[in-house]
């Protein structure tokens, strides 16, 4: 007797173990079936029927059709673990799938102007990743230049773009900009600074160095922003100096100099087109640069200086030499006429000579060179 009384105990206890155990995991409530498929498990049937009409109402407003999306769906009761019960985010995503026209979608919102709609969140992400995958940089910190939000509603399934159409048309439009910051160390100069010293020995314009500069070199820490890929701002978070700059030293010339004693600086001899520059021409080297302009044209002395040939000179045909005393000496050639003779002293500007074709000349025009003891230069480099 004890022993059946023990056994009907043990059996009570069990049943109510599991009856607990059962209330504690498992829950009752409905499968979610569309066209023959579970979609969702659901404990309420609000839960189904709050997503369908608002749906239904979206697809009247929006499109006038009058459908309603409760019909393509069952509800199945049955009692099933409570960690089954559906996302309501995904089951809204499975119900609009049964919707020919509409689908629930993410809107990108870009500084408050709503753009274009994905399907799911997840494309809306892949899609921003790609766009900064375009810039990506190591240890940088990547975002987008623009306030960016999303609103879930309800859209034409044309209006809907995935992640390869979303990446085109935000790029084809430039509608994000991608912000990258990062931290740099690098080794960057320290330009040296420069001393004059007024030497009332020297003619004015003359510069000779006394003691050469040399450039120092830091360690730098820096902020650096970049906004597609291009520089945008730097911030110098620290600098330590590794070896300092050394101060270049000059003797500057404040003598008046003599007459016919050049500045150091030229001007332009003809006002005229140019049309060959120094440098290789033809298979040899042009010693100077070709300025066109009409026979009778002036020519002026291009900065102060002594005539030291005035004359027919071969292929330069009629010739101005023109020394400046601080080792240049320009030359004028192919003129028509010369206005000067040897030993006349000439300011900048004053006309020496006229425009022609002299020599070996394919037309009317000055060929005019500078030397440095006697080393031809780029006129270029020295003319304002």
């Amino acid at each position: 007797m004890q022993i059946h009384l023990r056994g009907a105990l043990l059996l009570i206890v069990f049943t109510l173990c599991n009856l607990y155990l059962v209330n504690k995991i498992c829950i009752g409530g409905y499968d979610v079936v569309a066209e023959g498929e579970t979609i969702g498990f659901v404990e309420n049937i609000e839960d189904v029927t709050d997503i369908t009409e608002k749906m239904d109402n979206e697809l009247y407003e929006s499109y006038g059709i009058d459908r309603s999306l409760a019909d393509k769906i069952e509800l199945v009761e049955k009692v099933d673990f409570k960690n089954n019960i559906s996302d309501k985010e995904e089951l809204e995503r499975q119900i609009s799938d049964l919707s020919d026209l509409i689908c629930c979608g993410y809107t990108l919102i870009i500084s408050d102007n709503e753009t274009i709609t994905f399907k799911s969140y997840d494309d809306l992400l892949i899609t921003l990743a790609k766009l900064q995958r375009d810039y990506v940089m190591d240890n940088a910190e990547m975002g987008f230049c623009e306030n960016i939000e999303y609103k879930k509603e309800y859209v034409s399934k044309k209006k809907i773009y995935d992640v390869e159409t979303g990446y085109n048309y935000l790029k084809e439009n430039m509608l994000l900009n991608v912000v990258s910051k990062v931290r740099q160390e690098y080794a960057s100069t320290i330009n040296y600074d420069t001393t004059q010293i007024n030497d009332d020995t020297m003619y004015k314009g003359s510069v000779e160095i006394i003691q050469e500069g040399e450039v120092g070199e830091s360690l730098v820490s820096a902020e650096i922003e970049y906004i597609n890929g291009e520089e945008n701002t730097r911030k110098i978070i620290s600098e330590q100096i590794i070896t300092q700059p050394v101060a270049q030293i000059e003797r500057i010339g404040t003598l008046d100099p003599p007459p016919g004693y050049g500045t150091g600086e030229f001007i332009y001899p003809v006002s005229g087109t140019l049309t060959s520059e120094f440098g290789p021409r033809w298979g040899s080297t042009h010693g100077g640069i070709d300025l066109a302009a009409s026979t009778g044209t002036p020519i002026s002395a291009s900065d102060n200086g002594t005539v030291i040939f005035a004359g027919e000179s071969g292929t330069y045909g009629l010739l101005v030499k023109v020394d400046h005393g601080n080792g240049y000496v320009t030359y004028y050639a192919h003129c028509s006429q010369i206005n000067v003779a040897v030993g006349d002293v000439v300011t900048k500007g004053e006309t020496i000579a006229l425009v022609g074709s002299t020599g070996n000349s394919t037309g009317p025009h000055c060929h005019f060179e500078i030397r440095y003891n006697n080393v031809q230069q780029d006129p270029l480099s020295y003319l304002k």
